[in-house]
């Protein structure tokens, strides 16, 4: 039986699991549903498959990324080819019910087509990453613009 790369993955604490782009990546999305209004000051991301470093260059990577708030604001987030999880700063908080990240640009894996992205963290202090207890709300679920792909 394939793994099957759900959205919720991209937000389940664990930096092994990944939500996987059915495509190249690019004009892919994810959703990240709060249950209640949230205050996001900073958003961590793993970008890639961060398993391990054979996974991480052999899979695309986020190079561009749009990220929408429910109040219709939104950042571009700009990241490095490293293999943890890289932290952004909001130039001014945003109460949103939902933050949705499209992919707009990526740097090509040396051997799978697909992007991961194994991790998606809100209101975590650089010291807190990878994952660490926090009273930050995490989304209730993700939603992507694909179905789940199973992996064999």
């Amino acid at each position: 039986v394939g793994q099957v790369h759900n959205p919720e993955l991209a937000f389940d604490g664990n930096m092994i699991s990944t939500w996987l782009s059915q495509t190249d990546g690019v004009g892919q999305w994810i959703t990240a549903y709060f249950k209640t209004p949230t205050r996001i000051t900073s958003v961590a991301i793993c970008n890639g498959n961060c398993a391990n470093k054979f996974r991480y260059e052999n899979a695309n990577r986020v190079h561009t990324m749009r990220m929408t708030f429910s109040d219709g604001t939104s950042q571009e987030l700009t990241f490095e080819q490293k293999l943890n999880m890289q932290r952004f700063e909001l130039p001014r908080p945003v109460v949103a019910e939902w933050v949705k990240f499209e992919i707009l640009s990526i740097w090509s894996g040396t051997k799978f087509f697909h992007t991961p992205i194994s991790e998606i963290m809100f209101n975590r202090a650089a010291s807190d990453l990878p994952p660490a207890p926090s009273n930050a709300q995490e989304p209730l679920r993700g939603r992507a613009n694909n179905p789940p792909l199973k992996h064999p």
